[in-house]
C-alpha cells in the first residue's frame, strides 16, 4: 500500500492509498483508496476491469507452446534475424533513474498524441517509479529505443500499463513488420523476465468488451495471440474520510 498525495484543481488535496491485486491492508491513513483490480467489487464508487493473465508458475515452454502460429514465428523471427538488444529500467537499474525515466516520459507523450490517447500522469508515474513499483522495459536496435512497455509490480503482478512504439516511418511496411516482430519479442522477453524474479501472474492490462471498436478489437486480439486466462476484476473507489466520500459523490455526480 502506497500514500500519494494528490491535488485537484488548485484548493482540494487528498490523500490516496494505492492498493493493487488484492494486496492486504489495515489502518491506512488516507482519504480514498483506490483498489486496481481487485476480485470483489467493494462500494458504489466500482467498475469492472477485463483482462487476461498469464500463470507465471508454468513452465516456459508450457507457456510458450499457448501462443498462436503467428505469435510464435514472429518471435522466433525477432530472435534469429534481427538484432534487438531487450533491457530494463528502474530506479535500482543500471540505466535507471533520472534520465532514462524521462526518455520513456516523452517517447511515450509523443506516441499517445500521434494515437490520440491520454498522456501519462507525471505525478503518479514519478511517485510509483521512485516507490520501486514500476518497471520500465525495452527494445534497442542499433541503439535506438523501437519500443517501451511499463508495468505496475506489486503482490507478485506484473500489470502491463503503457505501450509505446517508435511512430515515424507508419508508412513504411518493412519498419511497421519490424515494430510488430519487436513488440511480441518484448512482451515474451518480459514474460520471461518476471518469471525469473519469482513473479507469479503476468498481466496484459486490460482487454476491451466493446465489440464495435475495430482498433481497440485488433489490440485484444494481438494479446490474446499470447493465450492467457480472460478475468473479470473490479477498480474501487474506498472513502475513508468525509472529505474523501464528498469528493466521490461529487465526482459521480459531475
Amino acid at each position: 500500500m502506497l500514500i500519494y498525495p494528490r491535488r485537484y484543481l488548485k484548493f482540494i488535496r487528498l490523500r490516496h492509498g494505492l492498493a493493487y491485486f488484492d494486496e492486504p491492508y489495515d489502518k491506512v491513513k488516507a482519504d480514498i483508496i483506490r483498489e486496481w483490480q481487485y476480485s470483489k467489487k467493494r462500494t458504489l464508487f466500482s467498475g469492472d476491469i477485463h483482462t487476461l493473465l498469464i500463470d507465471l508458475t508454468k513452465t516456459e515452454d508450457d507457456i510458450f507452446s499457448g501462443f498462436d502460429k503467428i505469435t510464435k514465428r514472429q518471435i522466433h523471427s525477432a530472435k534469429t534475424k534481427d538484432a534487438f538488444t531487450t533491457v530494463t529500467f528502474n530506479n535500482n537499474s543500471e540505466r535507471g533513474g533520472g534520465g532514462e525515466k524521462n526518455n520513456f516520459f516523452v517517447f511515450f507523450n509523443a506516441f499517445a498524441l500521434s494515437k490520440n490517447l491520454p498522456p501519462i500522469g507525471e505525478e503518479e508515474f514519478n511517485f510509483l517509479f521512485e516507490n520501486n513499483v514500476y518497471i520500465i522495459r525495452g527494445v534497442l536496435y542499433n541503439d535506438e529505443v523501437l519500443v517501451y512497455h511499463s508495468y505496475i509490480t506489486v503482490n507478485k503482478r506484473a500489470r502491463l500499463m503503457h505501450s509505446a512504439s517508435l511512430f515515424r516511418n507508419q508508412t513504411d511496411t518493412a519498419f511497421k513488420n519490424l515494430i510488430g516482430r519487436a513488440n511480441r519479442l518484448l512482451h515474451w522477453d518480459d514474460i520471461c523476465f518476471f518469471k525469473k524474479n519469482d513473479y507469479l501472474i503476468y498481466d496484459f492490462g486490460g482487454i476491451s468488451i466493446d465489440s464495435k471498436n475495430q482498433g481497440i478489437q485488433a489490440i485484444n486480439k494481438f494479446k490474446e495471440g499470447f493465450g492467457g486466462t480472460p478475468v473479470k476484476e473490479y477498480k474501487s473507489y474506498i472513502p475513508l474520510t468525509l472529505k474523501g466520500l464528498i469528493f466521490l459523490l461529487l465526482k459521480k455526480i459531475i
